[in-house]
């Protein structure tokens, strides 16, 4: 008897009681499920068919094929069996959903965005082939996320045991329709049909949308003889486009030889193209310049006073210094500033091309700061290019040994930063550090200290952790020169363990992206981080170390801020003992 919507809450497969139902489909329910004895929590997968006895044989011995993967990015199979008729799988559980409900479509992602997925799911898929396995159904369903966000591979086989049972009809066919090779459709699997499958997957997260459409037998038509259509995304390069075409081959001697080295080629499209993001000089999306006119303001959070601030303070080093503000007075309401004042005041919104990634920047108190001495270091006069590892880490070591321009423990509002709530992003000073959040998906909520700094030759250090999300960061040479032109360099780093230096001058270009064991991966750890830019040289260091350098004339001078990065979850980080040295 074929089981009903959440037939089995309540009840016990092998040593598993089952709990809630999860997440149901044509094939099969999904259940959290609890052991016994352990109480740990697992998956339980209970097929929506009765087998016969002589198919029961044939779905066990699949099943033990498929148990016996073991790799860190497929998702475990614990147990498995047939009770009373009913198959059942019992597996690792992924706390944090599927990349169907990560990457949602029409969002339009970036290459870079989407890369650790990619790579961790083709690495998954070759180890498989290896083992002489195709997955058959891969598709953002069957990509799960792990406790630390990693890509988990599950549901190998198209369901196991259906096949053998009944025939597949077209609306369980609807959802893997969309992703199947030409082969597959002609009954011929081989392992370069899941490289076309992951190809559409990525396909379908740049671009927002499958790269067929109609009914089922236009689709499948579609996939046995009409090429996809071109990526209408200005994030993505011509090279990253050729290499995803030709994974989308119609024959699968035309692919990749593997589906790792598809992945390794998209890799390095993407890493080896100085201009990932490309788009017309000036070019902004449309809606920005109303949204720059109309944005409202966060709603400010009172600040400390001048009068309320001690005359002296006493700190046990130089480097947890607060710097007192200068003396012009700062007047600041819950109802926000008068009208006039909005130049100083401005929200700056900014969809970028990557589509959905939101960024936006509100200066509050605008104030200069009070002028200081600056750090006398010797600078090389070769391209940063040419500088080595070891000049770049004295280099660090000499200006932070200096006294700092400012410094701020963030413990407290007492230097003009942005303070408030707003629909996308917020701004808080609580628990003894400056909170930052992303409060909506694919958005970077940027809080920063006032639109009228002008700081160019910098070392601009401070620490992160990650409380919730994914990434943040700082930014730096930030200005609005005119209602079409924003400049900027963003320093970001994920927790997944890269980091990007971006920089924004009438387009939004990756200068780079690299992975680093230096960064601490997991969440509520500190990462200490520090940019060193001193004219068109900019040098990267994390953890006091020195990661990477590049030369750019993008920005000169301008603002400085902490971001948080929604990928999508709501992000928080939390900064702290923010230090800044003049060169």
């Amino acid at each position: 008897m074929a089981s009903l919507i959440g037939t089995w809450i309540g009840q016990r497969l092998g040593n598993y009681q089952l709990k809630q139902l999860v997440g149901q489909g044509g094939f099969a329910e999904v259940y959290l499920g609890e052991h016994i004895y352990l109480k740990t929590p697992v998956a339980i997968k209970v097929l929506s068919t009765q087998l016969a006895q002589e198919d029961q044989e044939g779905f066990l011995n699949e099943a033990r094929i498929i148990a016996h993967l073991k790799h860190p990015d497929i998702l475990s199979i614990l147990e498995f069996g047939v009770q009373e008729g009913t198959p059942f799988l019992v597996m690792d559980y992924a706390p944090n959903g599927s990349l169907r409900e990560r990457y949602r479509r029409q969002a339009h992602l970036t290459p870079i965005m989407v890369l650790p997925h990619v790579k961790q799911v083709a690495a998954a898929l070759q180890y498989a082939h290896q083992e002489h396995i195709i997955h058959r159904d891969v598709k953002p369903e069957n990509i799960l996320l792990g406790a630390q966000d990693e890509a988990l591979l599950s549901d190998f086989g198209m369901a196991l045991g259906t096949r053998s049972s009944r025939t597949q009809n077209m609306e369980e066919l609807a959802g893997t329709l969309a992703y199947m090779a030409p082969e597959m459709l002609q009954g011929r699997p081989v392992p370069a049909s899941d490289q076309y499958a992951l190809a559409i997957v990525l396909y379908e997260w740049l671009s927002g949308d499958y790269p067929f459409h109609g009914t089922f037998t236009e689709i499948a038509s579609q996939h046995l003889m009409v090429p996809p259509p071109p990526i209408k995304n200005p994030a993505v390069s011509p090279e990253v486009e050729a290499v995803i075409l030709r994974a989308l081959a119609k024959r699968p001697e035309q692919r990749f030889e593997s589906v790792q080295a598809f992945a390794d080629a998209f890799e390095q499209s993407i890493l080896e193209v100085g201009r990932t993001f490309r788009a017309p000089s000036g070019w902004l999306p449309p809606g920005v310049y109303q949204q720059l006119r109309t944005a409202p303001s966060i709603e400010g959070q009172p600040t400390i006073r001048e009068s309320s601030l001690p005359t002296k303070v006493q700190t046990p080093t130089e480097a947890t210094a607060i710097l007192p503000p200068p003396p012009t007075k700062i007047v600041r309401s819950r109802k926000g500033l008068p009208r006039s004042l909005t130049i100083a005041l401005v929200v700056l919104v900014l969809l970028t091309i990557t589509g959905g990634l939101i960024l936006a920047y509100s200066g509050f108190g605008v104030r200069q700061p009070a002028s200081k001495g600056q750090v006398q270091i010797s600078t090389p006069s070769t391209a940063a290019g040419s500088i080595s590892a070891a000049d770049w880490q004295n280099r660090y070591e000499q200006v932070t040994s200096q006294k700092p321009f400012l410094t701020d423990p963030l413990s407290q509002n007492v230097n003009g930063w942005d303070s408030g709530v707003a629909s996308n992003r917020s701004c808080l000073f609580t628990r003894g550090a400056y909170h930052v959040s992303s409060l909506k998906p694919y958005a970077l909520g940027l809080c920063g200290k006032g639109l009228n700094d002008k700081f160019s030759n910098i070392a601009y250090q401070v620490q992160m952790t990650i409380l919730r999300g994914n990434e943040g960061g700082l930014s730096f040479r930030l200005s609005v020169p005119s209602s079409t032109q924003v400049l900027a360099y963003i320093f970001d780093v994920n927790r997944n363990g890269t980091y990007n230096l971006w920089s924004i001058n009438g387009h939004y270009e990756i200068l780079l992206y690299r992975s680093s064991s230096l960064i601490k991966t997991s969440l509520n750890q500190p990462n200490l981080l520090c940019v060193i830019a001193q004219g068109n040289q900019i040098a990267l260091y994390i953890n006091k170390h020195y990661v990477a350098s590049i030369v750019d004339r993008s920005a000169a001078t301008g603002s400085i801020g902490l971001f948080a990065r929604s990928l999508p979850a709501t992000t928080e980080v939390a900064f702290s003992n923010l230090t800044l040295w003049r060169l």
